[in-house]
């Protein structure tokens, strides 16, 4: 494993003369390590004194090499440890000590010749596992087949005795949500084989007596769900979801997803009961919009809190539907406490917090010395300042998965050399108490967007147990194919925290009702032809391996100038991409032709086999980043993305709040209607003063005097 397999995102950068920092390398707890070793790839600066630098490397805080930093291996250097097997627990921590130092005289500790850089791309922890055999009960579920305590990413193949039906795909479809969110951020894919076994564990979803590779799917009367070992790998196990027929085992897999805490012993049939379907908006890993929410509920303190002058980035990760409607309300509002250290060593002038989202700077907040009476407080036993503030995270900056980041910038007064030493055990700190209010947002927004599906299956995700989401899948789907609908499906319960109990399956020719419902398209692009009415409002149209951004009427073009004042189509530049590519692979979407509510995403691709990579590719930040709008072409690491076709605004706005919109946005056409309403406002007045004046002229016409 890389470092940065083991989630370190940018090389590590020591600073100072006594620079830390600490990796967690977690492990399953039915694993065992038998021999270890680190390859560390580094540099560090030319200037240090060799006799006095060095970089000590450990493993629970026990040393396992130190390295001394001469001065010819400076620009680059490449050391293999040795690690003690022993050393190794459940959860570990790999930590990094450098002691650097310039001169042999007292020395500024914050020097810039005082760094190094270790690589989190080339520098590896080479670990050989034992597998330990622990017992089969269904009561370690997700164990064995997922530990929430390893770091590295799930691969679960999912295995069918020949090609599926419907509701076996459904079975894998519920089964993978149900994996997807248990595995979260740490990755995860499903590879699916028909009619074979691999070596290590997997998810049968099978009938009873059914025959797989030479072994056979063990009876079963009912919906059961049972764990037996591989009978090619002694070590693994095999997740058997079967029954009688293959609506059994749909029900047996429906059971394994909503209520996994259920089950215990090797073996359970299980007796399907009733599941509530879910509302819109309802998922349980979003933020409630109808309270302020606490950063100490999304994530745990030691997320936000840090140690050092520049401790690096303290996060809060929160999920939400990416069509939050905030206007006119600028955005989020994010209020909270923060601490940092006292004493007279730090340059309050220098010294601040930044807040970001996303990423993105929002505000700088400068760290302040503390009053007269912090200072009393200070006296009694309190060393740290405590303050508030309150900022708000633009609305156009929340999407599906969002990042609240606090970045501490502490500097200190001793600069120079021979001014003393910077104290020790200095701590900062975010209040778990801090509040993010997203009340008052409503959910609207311009659709189609690929950034939405992207990032949060959205629309799908909308109702989280897909009970409004139909999958069209092509009739002869390869295992390609499903791995990567399986994958997808499994991102859409990572995003939620909800299982896809209530996703319907379907193939062309068939004909469930598409109406009040969005519309997942999986497969080839061959899946266009079979399938004319649903792609017949599609932005583009299929060419042999080719596609083209489907032709539109003048009237069409005409009236799409009124549709947006941000709508910035450039189908001309889509269609060059995709004249220039010969083999597509990508996304694009639609408006629904059967519901002009509901929405159709299409993951297609001239060749299926690259289905499972354009799925894993939105799982990495720069590439999810990248799909945007209608049309994503899939490139070697990324999306070309481009809007095609004029979009709809989709969702509901309260009558005054729809209205106040509607005039913002067309200022010219308000201004027509104000003349226009003046003009019969000053015409009804014209006409009852002049009945009036009529009256009053004939009263005196019949005045007797």
């Amino acid at each position: 494993m890389t470092l940065e397999d083991l989630k370190v995102n940018r090389p590590l950068r020591l600073i100072g003369s006594a620079g830390e920092a600490g990796i967690p390398v977690n492990l399953r707890q039915d694993e065992v390590v038998t021999s270890a070793q680190l390859t560390l790839n580094f540099a560090y600066s030319p200037t240090l004194l060799a006799d006095l630098s060095h970089l000590t490397v450990l493993l629970n805080d026990e040393v396992i090499g130190t390295v001394p930093l001469t001065p010819d291996g400076a620009g680059g250097v490449v050391v293999t440890l040795p690690i003690d097997p022993g050393l190794f627990t459940n959860e570990n921590r790999l930590g990094f000590r450098f002691i650097s130092h310039y001169t042999r005289s007292c020395e500024d500790p914050l020097h810039s010749t005082l760094w190094a850089n270790i690589s989190n791309t080339r520098s590896k922890l080479t670990l050989t596992l034992q597998q330990l055999s622990v017992g089969d009960s269904l009561s370690r579920l997700p164990g064995p087949f997922f530990d929430s305590t390893e770091g590295r990413q799930l691969t679960l193949p999912f295995v069918f005795a020949g090609a599926p039906s419907n509701d076996l795909i459904a079975a894998g479809a519920a089964t993978a949500s149900y994996f997807g969110m248990t595995a979260s951020f740490h990755g995860f894919s499903f590879p699916v084989l028909y009619s074979d076994l691999p070596n290590g564990n997997a998810v049968v979803l099978a009938r009873a007596g059914s025959q797989i590779g030479g072994w056979v799917v063990p009876e079963a009367s009912g919906p059961t769900i049972s764990l037996v070992r591989n009978p090619r790998n002694p070590y693994a196990s095999l997740l058997v979801v079967s029954g009688g027929s293959d609506e059994d085992v749909l029900a047996a897999a429906r059971v394994l997803a909503a209520s996994p805490k259920s089950l215990s012993g090797q073996k359970a049939q299980v007796t399907p009961q009733p599941i509530a379907r879910r509302q819109p908006y309802d998922a349980p890993r979003w933020v409630d919009t109808r309270r302020p929410v606490r950063l100490g509920d999304l994530v745990g303190q030691s997320y936000l809190e840090g140690a050092g002058l520049r401790p690096g980035l303290l996060t809060a990760e929160f999920r939400t539907a990416p069509d939050l409607f905030f206007w006119p309300r600028p955005g989020a509002k994010l209020t909270f406490g923060y601490r940092y250290p006292a004493g007279p060593w730090l340059d309050y002038t220098m010294s601040r917090l930044d807040v970001l989202a996303n990423d993105k700077y929002i505000r700088s907040i400068p760290l302040r010395p503390e009053r007269t009476a912090a200072k009393i407080r200070d006296a009694i036993g309190v060393s740290a300042i405590q303050h508030s503030a309150s900022v708000d995270i633009p609305g156009y900056n929340i999407f599906g998965q969002n990042q609240l980041q606090f970045y501490y910038d502490l500097h200190s007064k001793k600069k120079g050399a021979c001014e003393g030493i910077l104290p020790i055990g200095i701590r900062v700190g975010i209040d778990a108490d801090s509040t993010l209010d997203l009340t008052g947002a409503h959910h609207f927004s311009r659709m189609p967007d690929l950034a939405f599906f992207a990032s949060s299956g959205f629309p799908f995700s909308r109702v989280a147990d897909l009970s409004e989401t139909l999958v069209l899948i092509p009739q002869a789907p390869q295992p390609d194919t499903l791995q990567a609908l399986f994958t997808l499906i499994g991102r859409i319960g990572d995003s939620t925290g909800a299982p896809a109990v209530g996703v319907t399956i379907a193939r062309p020719g068939e004909s469930p009702t598409l109406r009040g419902r969005d519309v997942l398209v999986v497969g080839p692009l061959s899946l266009a032809s079979q399938a004319s009415e649903l792609f017949q409002s599609a932005p583009v149209r299929v060419e042999g391996s080719q596609l083209r951004v489907a032709s539109t009427s003048p009237i069409t073009r005409l009236f799409s100038r009124f549709g947006s004042n941000v709508d910035q189509r450039d189908p001309v530049a889509a269609d060059a991409a995709l004249v220039t590519n010969s083999d597509f692979s990508g996304v694009t979407s639609w408006r629904s032709p059967f519901d002009k509510s509901r929405v159709v995403v299409a993951v297609l691709s001239a060749n299926p086999g690259r289905l499972p990579e354009i799925v894993n590719s939105m799982a990495k930040p720069e590439a999810n980043a990248a799909m945007q709008g209608d049309l994503a072409i899939a490139t070697d690491k990324s999306f070309n993305s481009f809007q095609v076709a004029p979009g709809f605004w989709s969702g509901h706005l309260p009558w005054w709040v729809a209205v106040m919109w509607w005039c913002s946005r067309n200022p010219l056409l308000l201004a027509l209607a104000v003349i226009g309403a003046s003009l019969i406002i000053g015409g009804g007045f014209w006409v009852v003063l002049g009945v009036l004046e009529r009256k009053r002229l004939s009263d005196r016409e019949v005045d007797p005097r």
